[in-house]
């Protein structure tokens, strides 16, 4: 893992000077390397699907559980 991070650091140091050289004017490194997650974040996010808790019928069956705990009647 440390090497990993070491090669992604170099490389997004690599790309920014890249990309100070194409576009002729300073960039901000901080907000290049957010550019560049959410770039990321973008192009190979994936999409989960939520399932609600009231539609698939596990409700009543999570609610009546052992671990609940439940009204002892008076005596």
């Amino acid at each position: 893992m440390k090497s990993f991070k070491r090669l992604f650091s170099a490389t997004v140091i690599n790309s920014l000077v890249t990309h100070r050289k194409n576009i002729g004017q300073e960039a901000d490194h901080l907000n290049f390397r957010t550019d560049v997650v959410k770039g990321f974040l973008v192009k190979y996010a994936v999409q989960h699907i939520l399932s609600g808790y009231h539609d698939s019928g596990q409700a009543e069956t999570r609610l009546t559980k052992s671990h609940f705990p439940r009204r002892i009647p008076p005596t």
